[in-house]
């Protein structure tokens, strides 16, 4: 009985000293992610701190109202509404809004809110305008076009804009689907960045030999577009149902910023859907290629992560306002 005993209390230690040094390396790695940012740890942290499941049919997931967390080295504010921004206050007669819908660059990942496109193009256009001006930003992250239309539908009332601007990130159109919540990756850090690493490994045995251009193919060859082009058109309709000026502001993918490749291909294919369903657009791939081709990573958020900096975002703010302002319908919008 005795060696039974022994043997029990080995093995319950043994365990506890097995737990202990997991937690141990839990707050250690937390300590070590605070210091040094990965960006799939810092996209772990902004599902956890700002985002929550979504009770709307369609979508995953919308942001936590009146939250806020330090993510990719800038503090992120998420107003009462769920968006990224200060509260809107009762909208005035004399007022004007623009509202962007979009996803994680529209948010302004990794960039300060105020050196945002949006912090930015609302400066501009106050600037210029006699009365008051809101740029609202919707942005969620990890959102594709499908799920921005239903975001809009539900926040159109709230915002009440005068014009709205969709985002058209170049991979919108790919498919996403819920995913089974593991209550482990969800709460361990080092879970969650293990879990992560397999997937990448997995990936690049199984498509290493796969380009970028390769990737985006496969997205418009699928339903993916079918159904990106269906929401873009159920914003505009709403739009016009209203009467609010609608455009797309198509925003290119900063890993290769030359001409003539299978990218500018799905550029030239976005472009043709909006002129065919006569939609204004904005295609910023020639402005960005044109500064930044040769050295694209010079407005990368970090080394690893390919979102837009404050000076991409400039970039964007600068091509926006200078679209609204050549443009007499648009203009009209938000100018009194």
């Amino acid at each position: 009985m005795k060696v039974i005993h022994k043997t029990i209390v080995k093995i319950v230690l043994s365990i506890l000293v097995f737990f202990v040094a997991l937690l141990i390396m839990e707050f250690a790695f937390r300590a070590f992610s605070s210091v040094m940012m990965n960006y799939n740890m810092e996209m772990h942290k902004y599902a956890k701190k700002l985002k929550k499941p979504s009770e709307t049919s369609g979508l995953t997931h919308e942001h936590i109202p009146a939250s806020e967390a330090f993510l990719m080295g800038v503090d992120v504010k998420i107003n009462k509404f769920g968006f990224r921004g200060p509260d809107l206050l009762e909208k005035k007669p004399e007022e004007r809004r623009v509202m962007l819908v979009g996803s994680s660059i529209t948010l302004g990942w990794g960039v300060p809110y105020e050196n945002t496109f949006a912090s930015l193009l609302q400066e501009k256009l106050n600037a210029r305008n006699k009365g008051k001006i809101e740029v609202v930003n919707t942005g969620i992250g990890n959102y594709n076009t499908t799920m921005e239309a239903i975001l809009f539908k539900k926040n159109i009332d709230i915002v009440k804009p005068d014009l709205v601007i969709l985002h058209y990130f170049i991979n919108d159109a790919e498919l996403i689907t819920s995913k089974a919540n593991n209550p482990l990756v969800s709460h361990s850090y080092i879970a969650a960045f293990v879990y992560v690493r397999l997937k990448e490994l997995m990936y690049n045995v199984n498509y290493k030999s796969r380009s970028i251009g390769d990737y985006y193919k496969d997205i418009y060859a699928s339903d993916g577009w079918t159904r990106a082009e269906n929401a873009i058109l159920d914003i505009k309709n709403l739009c016009d149902a209203r009467k609010i000026k609608f455009m797309v502001l198509i925003q290119p993918d900063l890993h290769d910023l030359h001409e003539g490749t299978d990218i500018t291909k799905i550029y030239e294919k976005i472009t043709a859907f909006a002129g065919t369903n006569h939609i204004p657009y904005l295609n910023l791939f020639p402005f960005f290629s044109e500064k930044f081709k040769d050295n694209p990573k010079s407005i990368w958020v970090s080394h690893e992560d390919s979102h837009p900096n404050a000076t991409g975002h400039s970039v964007i703010a600068d091509e926006v306002y200078n679209y609204i302002i050549k443009n007499p319908e648009i203009s009209a919008s938000v100018f009194k």
